[in-house]
């Protein structure tokens, strides 16, 4: 695996919607034959990734958000 996905992986375990580790009972190793490269989706993860379509849009750079409605100011 590439080191950002490794850190994208472990960002979404930070935030509960995945967990490091095996998927199944017994199933101790992926197919690479690695232990360490198993992720799991948690039930939070799940229910996050059902209720994806419906997150709003939060602007992450404001001033260029604000910019952009100006013109509706009106």
């Amino acid at each position: 695996m590439m080191p950002m996905l490794y850190a994208a992986a472990w960002d979404l375990c930070r935030r509960g919607i995945l967990r490091p580790g095996v998927e199944s009972y017994l199933a101790q190793a992926t197919a690479d034959g690695a232990s360490g490269n198993g992720y799991s989706i948690t039930p939070f993860g799940e229910v996050w990734l059902a209720e994806a379509e419906s997150d709003d849009f939060v602007p992450t750079e404001p001033e260029r958000f604000g910019e952009m409605l100006a013109h509706y100011q009106k």
